[in-house]
């Protein structure tokens, strides 16, 4: 029992002492809470930080050429009547694949098929659209783009791109 009524006591007098202490001397804990999302700690945040670094231009055969380096990886056919590419990157990019695209030949942009909705795979849509762009994609793709919407495992929430990112959706009913 002594040792309870010692134990209580010296709690009390610790928590008053504390109490007026110095806040210079105590620990300070950061205001600035880590933030533990896509796009500060997850695959978003790479894509970024990869961006800030020279595309990587691939010549595979002929007119097919690949851009690596701007999100996913980016397909580019090159024809007379334009270019025909398979996703388009993520805005930030932008410029740079614009030079890429400049090199790789003069043909206009024409389509960009989107393989899916995700971020790094889309976000380059509406600086390619404004380009002369058709943008294609599946129609699951498509309602990504338009509707809100939150990936749990990422922490994160995608609000519908601008009306002139989005894809054109696949009109056949029996998919």
């Amino acid at each position: 029992m002594l040792f309870i009524s010692i134990s209580v006591a010296s709690s009390a007098l610790l928590a008053s002492v504390a109490a007026f202490a110095d806040p210079i001397s105590r620990p300070l804990q950061s205001k600035a809470v880590k933030q533990d999302d896509y796009f500060h700690t997850g695959a978003g945040a790479r894509y970024l930080k990869r961006a800030d670094a020279d595309l990587v231009v691939e010549s595979l055969r002929g007119n097919l050429t690949v851009l690596m380096g701007s999100g996913g990886n980016i397909t580019v056919l090159s024809g007379k009547e334009g270019k025909f590419l398979v996703d388009a990157g993520i805005s930030k990019s932008q410029e740079k694949l614009k030079t890429a695209l400049e090199t790789i030949s003069a043909a206009p942009l024409k389509y960009v098929v989107n393989t899916h909705w995700h971020w790094d795979h889309t976000d380059g849509n509406a600086w390619m659209h404004a380009a002369g762009a058709t943008i294609v994609a599946q129609k699951n793709t498509l309602k990504h783009l338009i509707e809100t919407t939150h990936v749990n495992a990422w922490n994160w929430t995608f609000d519908p791109v601008p009306k002139g990112a989005r894809a054109r959706g696949q009109k056949r009913k029996d998919l």
